[in-house]
């Protein structure tokens, strides 16, 4: 007796790819958070103006100053008496520190969509 089983890759390959999209997602809203501290904070318009772009899966600064901000040396005095760990190259310094939270909060989030 012979046993045939067929797999259907395109289903896989579209579930996964849902998946991962909506843990993606739900990980750059938890990134923004632990990022935030680290952005410059004047008059709140740099940190407000972040956004989670969906059609490219990531975090984008909007405000028309934000890349001569990112790039500013490390060595500006940045006021930090709202955002305690203000700082050029945010997105950078904030990876230092939660680099390793971020993988574990995406597997997290896959598993628990995964299993939906």
């Amino acid at each position: 007796m012979a046993v045939e089983v067929n797999f259907d890759t395109d289903v896989l390959k579209k579930r996964v790819s849902e998946t991962a999209e909506g843990a993606a997602m739900q990980t750059l809203e938890g990134m923004l958070k632990d990022i935030d501290p680290y952005v410059p904070y004047d008059t709140g318009e740099l940190s407000d103006s972040a956004i989670i772009d969906e059609s490219s899966l990531s975090i984008v600064w909007g405000a028309e100053y934000a890349d001569y901000v990112y790039d500013m040396p490390k060595t500006n005095n940045f006021n930090t008496s709202v955002h305690a760990n203000a700082t050029s190259h945010w997105v950078d310094e904030a990876m230092n520190s939660y680099r390793e939270k971020w993988v574990e909060d995406f597997k997290d989030n896959f598993r628990k969509r995964w299993g939906e």
